[in-house]
């Protein structure tokens, strides 16, 4: 993992996403980390960091759901010192994400996106876009010629992904 043609080439945006997944804390057993290989590519991962400091044009930014589970190394300043929580979509939002991914569904009467939103408290924006799919298939799994996507459908997929 070699960064110097991001040197060259600044200014550059470096994204991590799933970062916990590279930069598990050291000696958790319960992490893919505990490898040798997992210590060395964080023990390269701190140092490529700190080399950065003299880099101009350079963000290093990383996305976990969860945190907790991040290196407390890769936590010091010069590295991630700034963490920014983004909570999951609140109720109008969910609403707006449940309405975006049935636009192309034919949805059955008694089908009411605002209270499959309010059931959905904690689920993220991907996970309502799953919810979605999945209740199309549901309703393809009892007829394959189903014309509209019911309410039992939306609960099902909602048992099976939530």
């Amino acid at each position: 993992m070699k960064w110097a043609f991001e040197r060259l080439a600044s200014p550059s945006i470096i994204f991590f996403d799933e970062a916990d997944v590279v930069a598990c804390k050291r000696g958790d057993e319960s992490s893919s980390n505990s490898s040798t290989v997992g210590e060395r590519l964080l023990s390269t991962l701190l140092t490529e960091m700190d080399g950065l400091e003299e880099a101009k044009g350079i963000l290093v930014l990383a996305a976990t759901n969860r945190p907790y589970a991040i290196d407390a190394a890769l936590m010091r300043p010069g590295r991630f010192d700034l963490v920014l929580y983004v909570p999951p979509p609140d109720l109008e939002a969910r609403l707006e994400i449940l309405q975006v991914h049935t636009r192309n569904m034919r949805l059955g009467d008694d089908v009411d996106l605002r209270k499959i939103a309010e059931e959905t408290e904690l689920f993220t924006g991907a996970e309502l876009e799953g919810l979605c799919r999945e209740s199309g298939t549901v309703s393809l799994r009892e007829n394959i010629e189903a014309t509209a996507v019911f309410n039992r459908h939306f609960q099902t997929a909602k048992t099976q992904t939530g």
